[in-house]
C-alpha cells in the first residue's frame, strides 16, 4: 500500500491523486485504506516524514574519512544513489508543493530538516571565511540551504534526464559545490587536510 501511494503521489501530485486510485493501485478497496489512514493528506504526510527520515539518515551517514573533497563527494553520492533507488519517495518528498495546507506544511518541515542536516555537516568544520560579518551559525544555515536546494534543483533535472548516469551528476555537482566550499574552509581540521593533500600530491 505504502510503495502504491509513493508511486500514485510522485506521478500525479497531491492535488490530482485520488483515494481510489492509490488503493486499486495497491489492490485493495479504499474502505481497507481508509482503516490505516484518515485522509489522503495523513497519508501523504506519512510518506512524507518515513521517506523524509530515511533520506536525511542515509546522507548523514555518508562516510566521514578521508579529505573535506572526498567526504563532500560522499555526501553527494550518497544522495544521489538514494535519488536513484528511491525516485518515486523523492518526487513525492520534493515535488511543487501541495495546494493541501497540511500536506505543505509537513513538506516545509522536511525541507528544514533537511537544511538542519546539512547545517550539521558543515558545523564539522569550525570555522567559515564568509564574506560578510554575519555569524557562523547564520552562514551555515544559508550555505546548508544553498545546498539543499541546489542538490534537489539536480535532481529535479535528473528526473527528466535520466539517461544520464550518476556519476556524470554527482561530478557536476562536486564541480560547483567544491569550488566554492574549498575557498570558504577555514580552520584546523579543514587545513590540516589540505595540507595532507598537498603533501600527497607532490
Amino acid at each position: 500500500m505504502v510503495q502504491a501511494a509513493y508511486g500514485v503521489f510522485a506521478d500525479r501530485g497531491h492535488d490530482a491523486a485520488t483515494v481510489r486510485e492509490i488503493a486499486r493501485a495497491a489492490g485493495v478497496s479504499v474502505p481497507v485504506l481508509y482503516q490505516h489512514f484518515a485522509s489522503k493528506s495523513d497519508l501523504h504526510v506519512a510518506l512524507l516524514e518515513e521517506g523524509g527520515r530515511q533520506l536525511i539518515a542515509h546522507v548523514v551517514c555518508a562516510p566521514r574519512e578521508g579529505t573535506p573533497e572526498q567526504f563532500l563527494r560522499a555526501t553527494c553520492e550518497a544522495y544521489f544513489g538514494w535519488v536513484e533507488e528511491h525516485p518515486s519517495q523523492w518526487r513525492l518528498m520534493f515535488r511543487d508543493a501541495a495546494a493541501d495546507p497540511v500536506v505543505a506544511a509537513a513538506q516545509g518541515r522536511l525541507f528544514t530538516r533537511a537544511r538542519d542536516a546539512i547545517a550539521g555537516l558543515f558545523a564539522l568544520t569550525p570555522l567559515w571565511a564568509l564574506s560578510t560579518d554575519v555569524d557562523q551559525r547564520r552562514g551555515r544555515e544559508m550555505l546548508a540551504q544553498l545546498t539543499v536546494f541546489g542538490l534537489n534543483g539536480l535532481a529535479a533535472w535528473w528526473w527528466d534526464n535520466r539517461d544520464v548516469p550518476r556519476e556524470q551528476v554527482v561530478g557536476t555537482a562536486m564541480d560547483l559545490l567544491w569550488s566554492g566550499i574549498s575557498a570558504l574552509g577555514r580552520g584546523p581540521a579543514f587545513e590540516a587536510s589540505r595540507a595532507h593533500e598537498t603533501r600527497e600530491g607532490a
